[in-house]
């Protein structure tokens, strides 16, 4: 029997074609299904929008505990051994690997070991004498490297930039020697940064380690073995320390 809206010769107008349901957020649905309800579902599913509330930042507990209770240990408490340098290596890594505006790179490492700590101690006596210091003053400039076992010195390289200021560079060498310190202790070495008096006299700077004029001392980091835990010392008061603003 002819299909409403047919004809049997079949020249009038051909049946509609059904086409799938539409749902709301304009998706198509299944073919077939079984009822409304089935549908209903599907739609909403499709559909709906999933609002997630931001989750909460991951703890890195160990890191977090060892920033809490780093201490550096006196450079006069480090005996050999040293770090070789293969375990230099991981620890100079990651004291690169530091804030550094314009990717400047303002900053480079000389690796001292034993057998050149008794030239910069001499350095640091002639140094001494030149300056008029006294011997309680060359006597401890030359300490850290009659006792030494192994030193980096962080050097600032100042890079002329448009962008980027001096002072800007100067800090980033500075977070160069504070992630070069922690790194040596998380590797667990005894490590200490010092400077000294000799590193900021540009004589010393240039005989013992051929420093360019855009070139100076940030720091100089002791690493061997610690021989004692020394005690802990007073911290700051956050409460003096810290201001709050939310206006």
């Amino acid at each position: 029997m002819p299909l409403p809206g047919s004809s049997a010769s079949g020249n009038g107008p051909r049946p509609r074609r059904l086409l799938p349901l539409q749902h709301k957020c304009g998706t198509q649905g299944p073919p077939a299904l079984e009822n409304s309800r089935q549908l209903a579902e599907i739609g909403s599913k499709r559909c709906k929008k999933v609002s997630h509330m931001p989750a909460r930042p991951a703890r890195n507990d160990a890191a977090l505990d060892f920033l809490l209770s780093r201490r550096s240990r006196p450079a006069k408490t480090l005996v050999a051994p040293a770090p070789s340098r293969e375990e230099l290596l991981p620890i100079l890594t990651a004291a690169a690997r530091t804030p550094d505006h314009g990717k400047l790179e303002p900053w480079r490492f000389i690796v001292v070991e034993k057998p050149a700590m008794a030239r910069l101690a001499a350095l640091t006596q002639a140094a001494g004498a030149r300056l008029g210091k006294s011997p309680e003053d060359i006597a401890k400039g030359r300490s850290q490297f009659d006792l030494g076992q192994l030193a980096v010195v962080v050097v600032e390289v100042q890079k002329d930039s448009p962008k980027i200021p001096a002072l800007e560079q100067t800090y980033s060498a500075g977070a160069v020697c504070l992630g070069l310190l922690n790194a040596a202790l998380a590797s667990g070495w005894g490590a200490n940064w010092l400077t000294g008096w000799a590193s900021h006299d540009r004589g010393f700077c240039q005989a013992a380690f051929d420093l360019a004029e855009n070139e100076r001392i940030a720091g100089i980091v002791h690493i061997a073995t610690e021989s004692t835990a020394p005690p802990e010392r007073p911290r700051p008061d956050l409460e003096a320390i810290t201001t709050w603003v939310n206006a």
